[in-house]
Parts: C-alpha cells; structure tokens; sequence
C-alpha cells in the first residue's frame, strides 16, 4: 500500500519557491515604500516654499 504524505524533497521545493516569491515581493515593496516617502517630501518640500 502507498503511503499518503509529500517527501520531504517536495516540501523543499515548495518552501525554495516560496521564499523567492517572497523576496521578490519584499524588493518591490521596499522600492514602493521608498516612492511613497520621496513623493510625501517632495510634496513637504513644496509647501515650505510657498
């Protein structure tokens, strides 16, 4: 009889491919986040000045 369950080397994998769809949202993320805080300083910036 077959026994039910993934082997650990399918488990790996699965974890590999997550971890890299996760650092890979987390580079955008991050360049997102910085955008953001140039955008709010800029925008800071131009209401000093008036």
């Amino acid at each position: 009889m077959k026994e039910k369950g993934f082997t650990i080397v399918e488990l790996l994998v699965v974890t590999a491919i997550i971890a890299m769809i996760a650092s890979v949202a987390f580079v955008q993320m991050a360049g997102y986040r910085a955008r953001a805080r140039d955008a709010e300083r800029e925008r800071e910036i131009g209401e000093l000045q008036k």
